[in-house]
């Protein structure tokens, strides 16, 4: 499996199942994999079921971390989250489910490896997860 997502803007990486307004658009978007019908068009919608990993940069520093408990993971523009869902603010409220790089310009890619799934940012701030 390999998928890459071009993404410029604030980018949130989380669980769709507390993005969504209401168990119907849950069900609307299909557990997260057609966020589309949503009127989110561009983001990367992925089945992950590891433990909350650390997003780490280029240096070494983690700057940030996700759950997910439905184990599918959305990475999005966080501008097209609240113009859909205007009230979310799980981003602020439990920080440590949430991964938010603010003006991110480039390539996220989705790459198998042995010991599960690791996200790769390429761009203007470089990162990786990390179990």
């Amino acid at each position: 499996m390999k998928k890459k997502l071009k993404i410029c803007g604030d980018i949130i990486i989380g669980d769709p199942c507390e993005m969504v307004k209401s168990e119907e658009d849950w069900e609307l978007c299909e557990y997260g994999s057609h966020m589309d019908k949503l009127g989110i068009n561009n983001y990367m919608c992925i089945e992950y079921e590891e433990d909350a990993p650390d997003v780490i940069d280029n240096n070494g520093n983690i700057i940030g971390s996700f759950c997910t408990d439905s184990c599918m993971l959305v990475i999005t523009k966080l501008s097209s989250l609240l113009e859909y869902n205007p009230e979310f603010n799980q981003h602020i409220m439990y920080p440590d489910n949430w991964t938010l790089i603010e003006n991110f310009h480039g390539d996220i890619e989705v790459k198998e490896t042995d010991d599960g799934i690791q996200l790769i940012g390429k761009g203007n701030i470089c990162f990786y997860t990390e179990i």
